[in-house]
């Protein structure tokens, strides 16, 4: 499985968020918790994701919402 194809389980908002993420780092994890920052753990180590799909730091980062554990949710139960 490509790591695009993994895209299209996550909320819209994420969705955006890797859909510019570098091709160029490899994404083992990805973490999702209401009110804390996205993190990805890559093969260079743990990452923090802004907004706008760039490794960041943990002020610049992306804070997930209860609506984007929601739609994940939602989009791998097939709900």
């Amino acid at each position: 499985m490509k790591q695009s194809d993994v895209y299209e389980y996550l909320s819209v908002r994420l969705r955006m968020i890797f859909t510019k993420f570098p091709q160029t780092i490899r994404i083992n994890e990805i973490r999702l918790r209401i009110g804390q920052p996205v993190i990805v753990e890559t093969d260079v180590g743990e990452m923090f994701v802004s907004e706008t799909g760039q490794p960041a730091l943990i002020g610049q980062a992306y804070r997930v919402c209860e609506r984007d554990i929601r739609e994940t949710l939602e989009y791998i139960s097939n709900y």
